[in-house]
């Protein structure tokens, strides 16, 4: 006897429901791992003095004592300070220069912290200073 009954195969559904929390899972990982904060670079420029008197003339010498401590004209400030006098240099003589020299056992990012903020005033005439032995 011969079976003329058709049979419907029922189809196989793919499920969207663990695509969607591989999708999720991709997000939450990319969003905690991507860096929101805005990069910029700072111009380290080669300072043209040679000698103290030449600094005293034309620049700044700035000294990061520690952190959060810094020494300008032989007396030790603080960042809004340093901001002020820097300015008030910067208003007699637009080409003045600052020069940042950072004490032994100072952190990086103590020295990039004063670069960022005082480049924001002189531009591109800043230069790091290492320390004389």
């Amino acid at each position: 006897m011969i079976n003329f009954e058709t049979t419907n195969p029922k189809k196989n559904l793919i499920s969207l429901t663990p695509l969607i929390d591989v999708v999720f899972i991709l997000l939450v990982f990319f969003m905690l791992a991507t860096s929101f904060t805005k990069w910029h670079s700072i111009h380290l420029g080669f300072g043209e003095a040679t000698n103290v008197s030449d600094i005293d003339k034309k620049g700044t010498l700035v000294e990061i004592v520690s952190e959060s401590n810094y020494q300008i004209d032989g007396s030790i400030k603080n960042m809004p300070q340093i901001e002020s006098i820097v300015r008030n240099k910067l208003k007699s003589n637009p080409e003045h220069f600052v020069l940042v020299q950072p004490r032994e056992n100072v952190p990086l990012q103590e020295l990039v912290y004063v670069m960022g903020q005082l480049s924001k005033l002189v531009g591109k005439n800043i230069s790091v200073a290492k320390e004389q032995k």
